[in-house]
């Protein structure tokens, strides 16, 4: 039990990669795509059929270059972390960082094919019949999307290995998450019908950049935060990629303008609260423009893909919601700056190091 133990504390990451691809490579007979026909019959076509091409009655398909791209990639990620495990282990040191920023790429890559394979696939397929509809299987397009999304956690694991949670850390940034998520759901004004609406979300999640540093309020806010409210908004998982991820990520740089201004103004004022509201409220402005930027640009590229939107359409929709939004989160940290500045002094957060926790732990 105990040499068992010891394998999966080794090997854990590349053994769950490894489930992984075989769940990918098993699902290929798995409906993909169900085409229903004008005598109200139905094809079920699977990930094998996209990927080798087949005739059917009325439709012929070709062999679908998305599909390959996928599997290829989720079998190249794997041959490059069991060789970069196996480097590590004979060098010693993990020199060799390229094979998981390439891994990473590949399954960041074929994550977004697959949500918008919808437009793609239909380049591969020849219908005798205008009058066939093509539809997508929710349960194929989910379990790839769950193996990819996993596989990806697995291979950039190293670049958050230096990431520690303390207890006291993780039930504040809950608590801010799920305030967050109040304000987004309760105390919010919807716009349109594909999306959007004026909210107070971002405050606490602008909060978070401010106290936990980039890589903390990135995890908080583009992951956390991202697929609960993906999943209470009820869009659809393909919107996760574009709408939230890519969408909220931008809160993350508010945490990067905090450490750099609070070095640039260091001893600049006189007293240190007056250095910290004005770190505070340069932060908050910045982490505004970023969250304007990447929220514009992931839900420009959603409305395109999935509502038909053109660039033009796209862009005033999507600014008529996400200006407002950041500028009133902006708005009220800027107003509590003060309070803010005081929560800080009263209690610090202390950056521990991994090396520190493993020697408490020793």
């Amino acid at each position: 039990m105990e040499k068992l133990k010891k394998v999966f504390a080794n090997f854990g990451g590349e053994i769950l990669l490894t489930v992984f691809v075989i769940i990918i490579f098993g699902c290929l007979p798995v409906s993909f795509l169900i085409f229903e026909f004008p005598d109200e019959s139905i094809i079920n076509v699977s990930y094998l059929d996209l990927m080798i091409g087949h005739n059917f009655s009325m439709v012929d398909l070709k062999p679908d270059f998305v599909v390959i791209f996928i599997l290829s990639s989720a079998g190249i990620s794997l041959i490059l972390c069991w060789i970069y495990k196996v480097l590590a282990i004979f060098c010693k040191k993990n020199k060799f960082d390229i094979f998981n920023i390439i891994n990473s790429l590949l399954l960041i890559i074929s994550i977004i094919c697959l949500c918008v394979s919808s437009l793609i696939i239909g380049n591969y397929l020849y219908i005798s019949e205008a009058s066939i509809s093509v539809e997508f299987n929710d349960l194929g397009f989910i379990i790839y999307l769950i193996c990819l999304g996993g596989m990806l956690l697995v291979t950039s694991r190293n670049f958050f290995a230096k990431v520690k949670f303390q207890t006291r850390e993780m039930v504040e940034i809950s608590m801010l998450i799920a305030l967050a998520i109040i304000l987004d759901k309760f105390v919010s004004i919807d716009i349109g019908a594909t999306g959007g609406s004026f909210n107070f979300s971002g405050i606490p999640l602008l909060l978070i950049a401010i106290r936990y540093g980039f890589t903390k309020s990135l995890i908080s806010s583009s992951v956390v935060f991202s697929v609960i409210t993906c999943l209470l908004d009820g869009y659809g998982l393909q919107t996760l990629p574009f709408d939230y991820m890519i969408g909220f990520s931008g809160y993350a740089l508010a945490a990067l303008a905090y450490s750099i201004v609070k070095k640039l103004l260091k001893n600049k004022f006189k007293t240190q609260t007056r250095n910290d509201i004005a770190c505070i409220c340069i932060a908050s402005v910045f982490g505004g423009i970023g969250v304007f930027i990447t929220r514009m640009i992931g839900s420009s590229i959603s409305s395109m893909i999935y509502y038909d939107y053109s660039l033009v359409d796209a862009l005033i929709y999507n600014v008529i919601y996400v200006g407002p939004s950041a500028g009133i989160c902006v708005a009220a940290c800027l107003i509590l700056s003060s309070p803010l500045a005081l929560i800080n002094r009263l209690y610090p957060v202390k950056i521990v190091k991994v090396e520190e926790i493993q020697e408490v732990k020793n």
